[in-house]
């Protein structure tokens, strides 16, 4: 796993940036928090394992009052010899109000997705 240059990352983000790239088979390319003014967002990809995990997490909706987590797919068309490639875009729904919220929300995705990462997670543990 390559170190972020943290010169262009903002440090808002690098908490979850890590916590994703601790599964397996994801790679970042670009996040911002948004700055309270537009929604924080990160895209990615991965491979089916680590869709998996993002997509349990952030779609479970139980453990948030409100859940302000999304998750999409963004097609990038690059021409007409290449054809598209495909990012996954992990993003809120409304921008942050300000860094306590921004702080708490993004802790918590990140304790939800590591739980889900734990290989003993799947198929073991089961919501009653």
């Amino acid at each position: 796993m390559g170190k972020f240059d943290l010169m262009d990352i903002d440090p808002e983000c690098i908490p979850l940036l890590e916590t994703l790239r601790r599964i397996k088979g994801v790679q970042t390319h670009s996040s911002c928090c948004g700055h309270y003014v537009r929604p924080f967002v990160i895209t990615f990809n991965c491979g089916i394992r680590g869709l998996n995990v993002i997509a349990r997490s952030v779609n479970w909706n139980y453990y948030y009052p409100e859940n302000p987590w999304e998750l999409s797919i963004q097609g990038v068309d690059i021409d007409a010899m290449c054809g598209m490639y495909y990012l996954y875009v992990l993003q809120t729904k409304k921008p942050f109000k300000n860094e306590e919220d921004l702080l708490k929300n993004t802790i918590r995705l990140g304790e939800i997705i590591d739980y889900w990462n734990d290989s003993n997670a799947f198929g073991s543990k089961r919501r009653r």
